[in-house]
């Protein structure tokens, strides 16, 4: 919607048709990467969690809990955008593919200056 400036409705269009033909492939990749996401932040959930079983018996567990919160919410903000940038990239793969355009021309016509309407 951004990029192409384009509606809702004409933006879910122009997605199934990126799309068609290659549903299997695009939804295989990114159920990979949400699964890798899943792993990778409840392994370093799991990490914290046992880093603050282990600082409670030193700090108070309120201490703990909002230090622990707050390194949760760090490892979430690291791991998240994964994700966002597996969908950004596999549109632009779905284009170059699609529309034989490369990366260079998509940069060089965001970089031209539009005419003000």
């Amino acid at each position: 919607m951004f990029i192409e400036k384009t509606g809702l409705i004409a933006a879910m269009g122009r997605s199934w048709r990126l799309v068609e033909g290659r549903w299997w492939r695009t939804f295989l990749i990114v159920l990979l990467v949400f699964i890798l996401v899943y792993v990778v932040q409840t392994a370093l959930g799991a990490f914290v969690l046992g880093a603050q079983l282990l600082v409670e018996v030193i700090l108070s567990s309120v201490a703990t809990t909002w230090i622990f919160t707050a390194a949760s919410i760090v490892v979430a903000s690291l791991v998240n955008p994964i994700l966002q940038i597996a969908v950004v990239l596999i549109y632009f793969d779905l284009r170059v593919r699609r529309e034989a355009i490369d990366l260079f021309q998509l940069a060089q016509r965001a970089a031209t200056p539009q005419p003000a309407s």
